[in-house]
């Protein structure tokens, strides 16, 4: 008798050593005596599982074009087409039956932790409904309705494993699994409520893949289905916990509304003056299935979204969804022209006047982050503390969002190319400031800026280290914001008056994070590629002044879109003032010779600015550049190129991205 890798089914499930002669069956099975035991012992060698990579797959399977991985694509089909038919098979469950179950409950679990924003899976109910669905797996009656309840709950199952593939290491195609989802909402006659979760867990899936269309399609879907499903709903029909899970559906389309966002200025499908829904009841209320505590909120356009105040995380998802809100307002303004857009005075107002777009912005975003107690604010809370709670997930998402909004908020006003000895001041390029700031106005913003990047990554790292680590889309782009400013900061610390003493740590944290955030979502990829830019970019721009002297951010405008999360968009030839005043033309984008030669200019901010560029080139941000002024290629002699045009939320580019190069339309 001898031990060895060869080993029966049962004997691997339950992790024992498998003793035998070298023939079925072995010494567990015999000692077993039952004959279907006995005649169902088959040694195998074990099947290597490997982390299967989303989005780093083709549709086929197939990474190479040799015949091995070929046929490695061709096995994991079948296995795939084997699980799949489990789930229609007649008798007592199969093994593959047990471990379908199985495999969607682990998948279960890693959703509710990871991916807080979808908030909407009630797991007492949702395992229970596992049963049902085992128990459509040994009907007899031959019976198969395409939309019975089985079918749509195995739609959600489909969608669970492929967004979870990389926790639970599976070996079967996140993009069968995907289509097996989409096969079971296109079988339902009319919208319901697992429809809608299959979708918006489809739309994550495919947004991590960096196909972002189809991700804002899947979204949109969701948010007209739900929108019908409240339509048609009655009153009855919304009370108890199927109504509470009705309700989290709605606003995780409420979420991915401004979550899977294209980059450019349109209307939101769910505005929230519009709302007539409660919010989220507590996390403990809805473990429990108690549904009576609700509040609505408050339907007039511009004021608070609820008054409540948070001492723990009981109503984070709630807290979350306020969140939300306002970041993507703070998206949408700045992918709608940011800084550069005019008042509807046709002014330029300072980010501190009363009146300004900027500042009801700062503060909706301080009063819902005063109504946080500390002990869910970070970093005043630490991380680990909620992790001993099992809410740690929670507590960084609610965090992050947070320090996102503060980050784009004030990167907004710092200069896109600063010098070494740039210092906290305002733009430099235009439309600039008329306008002294208050005294310590902009070291306060620098403060905030560069304090927030750094809490993004210790969040981030800090996850790491008490073993609860986060990878979604959303974390992975907190991830790369952050590096953004944390590479600016490093290359430029005069920027923060020298206060980001933990910048190196920091950028290698973010890096060996979105190096390990690449291989598992296809869009990390593009992100990676972007911080590797900016820090060959930055590196040399500090260390060779003469040569990068004059330059602006018109002279990175495809590089800065990316950063800013929106498409590439370029202004007009021509802009004509208010009342039919003069046209204006726009300075050449990129000066090619010293600023001896560039003509008239003058020096703000260590930066040359053109004396032709002025108010009006607000208008910089919202159509096209003629022909004359598109932005040139900028290379730094090593063959480096600045200024390509960078894809992210629109996938109609169908570009190469490899860390060593760099990808252009």
């Amino acid at each position: 008798m001898v031990r060895t890798t060869v080993a029966c089914a049962r004997c691997r499930k339950a992790k024992l050593k498998c003793i035998h002669d070298g023939s079925p069956p072995c010494q567990r099975c015999m000692k077993e005596g039952a004959t279907r035991i006995v005649d169902t012992c088959v040694l195998t060698r074990p099947i290597i599982q490997r982390k299967h990579l989303l989005a780093a797959y083709t549709s086929t399977g197939v990474i190479g074009s040799s015949s091995g991985e070929r046929h490695n694509a061709a096995v994991t089909r079948s296995r795939f087409a084997n699980f799949q038919r489990a789930s229609s098979h007649r008798g007592q469950p199969s093994e593959p039956q047990k471990d379908f179950i199985h495999r969607v409950t682990r998948a279960a679990n890693v959703f509710v932790k990871q991916f807080p924003e979808l908030n909407f899976l009630h797991l007492p109910s949702f395992l229970q409904s596992l049963k049902t669905l085992d128990a459509s797996l040994v009907d007899t009656t031959g019976s198969k309705s395409v939309g019975s309840p089985a079918t749509k709950i195995k739609g959600v199952c489909f969608a669970l494993l492929a967004l979870c593939a990389p926790w639970l290491e599976d070996e079967y195609s996140s993009e069968d699994c995907v289509s097996s989802a989409r096969a079971s909402i296109s079988a339902a006659d009319q919208p319901d409520i697992l429809s809608v979760q299959t979708l918006l867990i489809i739309a994550m899936y495919e947004w991590g893949c960096g196909r972002t269309l189809k991700a804002w399609a899947d979204s949109g879907v969701a948010i007209r289905s739900i929108q019908l499903l409240n339509a048609l709903q009655k009153s009855h029909d919304t009370a108890g916990m199927h109504g509470e899970i009705q309700n989290r559906t709605f606003w995780a389309c409420f979420v991915m509304d401004r979550l899977v966002f294209c980059g450019k200025p349109q209307p939101l499908a769910l505005p929230l003056q519009s709302v007539e829904v409660h919010w989220p009841i507590g996390q403990r209320d809805f473990a429990f299935g108690q549904t009576t505590s609700r509040v609505y909120p408050q339907n007039e356009y511009g004021a608070p979204t609820e008054h409540a105040e948070y001492k723990d995380l009981d109503k984070v998802y709630a807290v979350i969804v306020q969140g939300y809100d306002i970041w993507s307002k703070i998206l949408q303004w700045i992918a709608g022209g940011g800084r550069r857009r005019l008042s509807v005075h046709q002014q330029v107002r300072p980010p501190w006047a009363r009146d300004s777009i900027w500042r009801a912005l700062y503060d909706e975003l301080h009063d819902w982050r005063e109504r946080q107690d500390p002990n869910i604010r970070f970093p005043e809370t630490a991380i680990e503390v909620h992790a001993s709670l099992g809410q740690a997930h929670s507590f960084a998402y609610l965090n992050l969002i947070y320090h996102l909004c503060r980050l784009f908020l004030g990167r907004e006003y710092i200069p896109f190319l600063p010098t070494p000895a740039s210092e906290p001041s305002g733009p430099v390029d235009p439309p600039l400031l008329t306008q002294e700031a208050p005294s310590g106005w902009w070291d306060e913003r620098a403060r905030e800026l560069f304090s927030s990047s750094a809490s993004i990554t210790d969040i981030l790292r800090r996850l790491d280290t008490a073993a609860v680590p986060i990878s979604t889309p959303f974390s992975g782009f907190c991830s790369f914001s952050a590096a953004t400013m944390n590479i600016y900061v490093l290359h430029f610390p005069r920027m923060n008056l020298g206060r980001s003493t933990t910048a190196t740590a920091d950028v290698d944290t973010d890096r060996a994070y979105l190096d390990r955030f690449r291989t598992q979502w296809a869009i990390g990829a593009r992100w990676w590629t972007t911080i590797e830019t900016m820090q060959q970019l930055y590196q040399k721009a500090s260390s060779d002044r003469d040569e990068f002297f004059g330059k602006s951010r018109i002279d990175y405008l495809a590089l800065e879109a990316i950063i800013n999360h929106s498409a590439s968009t370029f202004p007009p030839e021509t802009e004509t003032e208010t009342h039919g005043g003069p046209q204006m033309s726009y300075p050449p984008a990129t000066p090619r010779a010293s600023s001896a030669n560039n003509g008239p200019g003058a020096l703000v901010g260590d930066h040359l600015v053109s004396e032709t560029a002025g108010l009006g080139d607000v208008h910089q941000c919202q159509s096209h550049l003629p022909p004359q002024y598109e932005p040139v290629l900028y290379c730094d002699g090593d063959g480096n190129e600045w200024n390509a045009i960078w894809p992210l939320w629109d996938d109609q580019m169908d570009v190469l991205i490899v860390p060593e190069g760099t990808p252009w339309d």
